[in-house]
């Protein structure tokens, strides 16, 4: 009689050393897990942002009618900001990407200029969390405008399209369409 307790009492203990064992893990990889996660949609984003700045300059010296569709246009995390307006509704001539991250990617605090695309690391008031943001500045060479029935920001999948108007600015910059569907 006392064999059969003494079964029962070893199998809730194996499987509570499991439960431990399985908590201690998840506990130790789940973070790991998120910053490689969050690195990998960094390298994408980047990616997606130095391809969007190659078709717009590309666009932008075919002259005008010139066109280029990018689709799917696809922001898995963080949110884009085309030609945002200011305070006076006058747009930015930037495109920029913020997000979130846990991932320490580069020093926070310095600017970080690859190619045509500027990124910046920032502290938050939470341990081990940055603001990322990721910037193609446009105001020296075009006049960049949003076409939208949705406005800033943008996340998730869309289409993109750009659009050289063959129209020129008050500064004699080159008009280029951002046309979100």
């Amino acid at each position: 009689m006392r064999k059969k307790g003494d079964v029962w009492v070893g199998a809730v203990l194996y499987m509570a050393l499991g439960v431990i064992a399985i908590t201690v893990i998840l506990a130790a990889g789940l973070p790991l897990i998120q910053k490689m996660k969050d690195r990998n949609t960094i390298a994408q984003t980047k990616e997606l942002m130095q391809v969007l700045d190659e078709t717009i300059r590309r666009v932008a010296s075919e002259g005008p009618g010139s066109q280029r569709q990018l689709s799917p246009f696809v922001i898995k995390s963080g949110e884009l900001y085309i030609d945002e307006k200011d305070a006076i509704g006058v747009g930015s001539n930037t495109i920029s990407w913020k997000s979130k991250t846990g991932a320490l990617i580069m020093e926070p605090g310095f600017d970080k200029k690859e190619g045509n695309l500027e990124i910046r690391l920032d502290l938050t008031n939470v341990e081990e969390e940055y603001d990322i943001r990721m910037r193609l500045d446009y105001r020296e060479f075009l006049d960049a405008n949003l076409v939208s029935d949705f406005g800033n920001p943008f996340t998730g999948e869309f289409s993109l399209l750009v659009k050289n108007t063959g129209k020129f600015d008050s500064n004699g910059l080159s008009t280029i369409d951002l046309i979100v569907s």
